[in-house]
């Protein structure tokens, strides 16, 4: 029972982590005299490293296991936070930040992992729900910490206090979290290559990664327009910050629900279009939408929509890969999901206006969803047919 406590905190830590440094990577950035330009170069640079890191460890974790990579990448992140506090260059940081983003993805991958492997009647019914809760809060508490922190003491406070905390639970897990069994591992980096493929191409694994990327997409699309939004309003910054407390509240009170007879009664395809649907029709609303009373409630529905989205995506990519090539199955998860964080804000900020961008942002997830329902009802036919 301690283990599931541990794993779980180090989910909540690793997410937490993540935005808590984001929030203030800008700020940190301008006293080092980078441009705008550079901050855009940190951003993909970093979101290219997770992805790396995140295919590169679940390739290491189906060859040694789980819990000796999240070791790695509890220590080497915490390491790398410390560093941070070194850097005089926007060059050196740029090199921090890949370095930090690959081993991100190494603690992502395996956290996960090792979560989807306990054997536990607790964890069996709830990793899902709470796993996911879990992320969101994390989220919205790292970034909430990394603003008070820095705004109420120095900016190193934000990163040695959370390299302290990920040492302290580097140092716990290797005593308290064990390795689970597996019987057999993937050798040689072809069979892994062609084990990826394979996931990719299985129909339940290949909608929760396309999930995960539009998910993810309308994330980033939210996360670069809604600031931009709330300025040409005129109103306070703090506003997002209310918006986005809306979001993430709704988004967990609703992960937190039983939802078991929900699953019973709909496919997890059908819930998906559904959640990706509401998720479109907000970012077309909040484009034309002026009053904020009826921003809360788009965020409020938008957080619905993403628990409908979320929920199925990991419950998809943990029945989904066998013992042996739980690593790859994860790992491509992290690698769509930083995907779609990155492609969002560079698909959608192109548009001239603001209410154009969000427009585009829900017309590509609207159709997106056409496509994929479109694509669920013809592999039912096929099977049909072939049966």
């Amino acid at each position: 029972m301690k283990m599931i406590y541990i794993i779980f905190a180090l989910l909540f830590v690793s997410v937490f982590e993540v935005f808590a440094h984001s929030s203030i990577i800008s700020s940190f950035m301008v006293v080092l005299g980078g441009s705008d330009m550079m901050l855009i170069i940190l951003f993909v640079v970093y979101l290219m490293a997770v992805m790396i890191g995140a295919i590169l460890s679940g390739y290491l974790i189906d060859q040694v296991g789980a819990k000796f990579i999240s070791i790695i990448g509890l220590f080497a992140v915490s390491g790398i936070l410390v560093v941070y506090l070194f850097v005089h260059s926007p060059g050196q940081l740029l090199t921090i930040r890949f370095v930090h983003g690959l081993f991100s993805g190494f603690l992502f991958t395996s956290i996960l992992v090792q979560l989807s492997t306990i054997e536990t009647s607790v964890v069996k019914g709830s990793f899902i729900k709470y796993s996911a809760c879990i992320i969101c809060l994390a989220s919205f508490l790292g970034s909430s910490f990394g603003v008070i922190m820095s705004k109420h003491f120095v900016v190193e406070s934000v990163f040695y206090s959370i390299s302290l905390l990920i040492f302290a639970l580097g140092v716990v897990s290797i005593f308290i979290i064990k390795e689970p069994e597996v019987a057999q591992r993937i050798l040689s980096f072809s069979k892994y290559l062609k084990a990826t493929f394979v996931l990719v191409n299985q129909s339940v694994m290949g909608y929760s990664y396309s999930a995960a990327l539009l998910l993810m997409f309308t994330q980033g699309t939210l996360h670069y327009l809604l600031p931009q939004k709330i300025a040409t309003l005129g109103e306070s910054s703090s506003l997002t910050v209310y918006l986005l407390t809306v979001f993430i509240l709704v988004s967990s009170i609703v992960l937190l629900l039983p939802t078991k007879k929900l699953f019973e009664r709909f496919s997890t395809e059908i819930i998906i279009i559904f959640g990706m649907l509401i998720l479109s029709l907000c970012l077309f609303m909040i484009s034309f939408i002026n009053l904020v009373p009826i921003l809360y409630i788009l965020m409020t529905m938008y957080g619905f929509g993403f628990a409908c989205v979320l929920l199925p995506i990991l419950q998809g990519v943990v029945e989904g890969p066998s013992d042996v090539n739980r690593g790859i199955g994860f790992g491509l998860l992290i690698c769509f999901m930083a995907f779609g964080v990155l492609a969002g804000p560079f698909v959608t900020g192109v548009f001239p206006t603001i209410s154009l961008s969000f427009l585009i942002g829900g017309f590509i997830l609207a159709l997106c969803s056409a496509y994929y329902g479109f694509s669920i009802k013809l592999n039912q036919i096929n099977s049909m047919i072939n049966n």
